[in-house]
């Protein structure tokens, strides 16, 4: 059976395009409720590109990250949600977001204070 490769080609473009968007996009979430147990949320999206109300994903899971951190997963706290796989089914917190850092004095909370003298410290 002989082939057009300009038509496959242009058969190919479409179905991609389509697939892109299909795609879950990435967006802002709140997290609605959070299990310390199962490390999970329940994140509700908004829509894309604007504040409306979107999705609810349920189980989401939340990153652990090691050392300090600085935001915890809690009631009321937004968060950046990815889809791997681009697939709605499997959503993933990949941050949280902070707003109020520039009302805490994180230089004052952050100093280390010396109640000895200088001169008694020399040897």
């Amino acid at each position: 059976m002989p082939t057009n490769p300009k038509f496959e080609g242009k058969l190919r473009e479409q179905l991609i395009y389509r697939d892109d968007q299909q795609r879950a996009q990435p967006g802002y979430g709140m997290v609605m409720a959070y299990d310390p147990v199962e490390n999970t949320a329940t994140v509700l999206m908004s829509m894309p590109g604007s504040d409306q109300v979107g999705e609810y994903y349920h189980n989401v899971p939340c990153p652990t990250n090691m050392g300090v951190q600085v935001v915890a997963p809690e009631q009321g706290r937004q968060c950046w949600v990815v889809f791997k796989d681009g697939t709605p089914a499997n959503p993933m917190i990949t941050h949280y977001f902070n707003h109020a850092f520039k009302d805490i004095d994180q230089y004052r909370n952050g100093r280390a204070v010396n109640e000895i003298p200088r001169f008694m410290m020399e040897l």
